[in-house]
């Protein structure tokens, strides 16, 4: 949050630290320092905002405000106002996050006997057209740019193997989301680990 002055009724004066052009603007009648520090300004009736730390909470349940600038103990203050998501908002959060993460899961390819196996969608369907013919060898250039020749069943392998991966892939997104529909509390759905159980 951007350093506040305000005055002495709460009313922000400046959302940010005053340049020395706002204030020769204000103030015309004064000479200002070009980083005029807190205390210079006390006098004009204008006084720094402390803001207190961020708590640490989980902000797909928990949404973050910052209350009014109030002063306490002779120091204006603004604190953190935390208020919890509806059930429904937290649902459609964590299922949009989970979407996010099966996406990023599929394209992230598979690795099949140490070479890496790109699994985007157009290399799955180069890999499964390519499939449909017979062939003694194949030449394939992998994720990492390697050059490998392969007989016909070891690309058959390398195929399953990518069939594997995007299925596991596509259970793991089934059952979260499963998970996330089921859940009729905040307290079943905190109980729900989106990062577990990708491939």
């Amino acid at each position: 949050m951007p350093s506040l002055r305000v005055t002495d009724t709460g009313e922000v004066v400046y959302p940010y630290s005053p340049t020395k052009k706002q204030l020769r603007a204000d103030f015309p009648r004064t000479l200002f320092k070009a980083n005029p520090a807190s205390s210079d300004l006390n006098a004009f009736g204008i006084y720094e905002v402390e803001v207190d730390e961020k708590p640490d909470v989980n902000e797909t349940f928990v949404q973050l405000s910052h209350s009014e600038p109030q002063k306490v103990d002779g120091v204006w203050r603004v604190s953190w106002i935390q208020q919890a998501h509806s059930l429904s908002d937290i649902k459609e959060e964590m299922i949009a996050q989970v979407r996010t993460k099966a996406s990023t899961a599929r394209d992230a390819g598979v690795d099949v006997g140490g070479v890496l196996i790109a699994t985007t969608a157009e290399a799955r369907s180069l890999l499964v057209g390519a499939r449909m013919s017979t062939k003694p060898t194949r030449k394939i250039v992998t994720e990492a740019g390697d050059r490998l020749e392969v007989t016909d069943s070891q690309f058959i392998a390398i195929v399953d193997a990518v069939d594997d991966y995007i299925q596991a892939v596509m259970d793991n997104e089934f059952a979260l989301l499963e998970s996330i529909a089921a859940a009729a509390t905040v307290v079943a759905l905190e109980s729900i680990d989106i990062e577990q159980g990708w491939p």
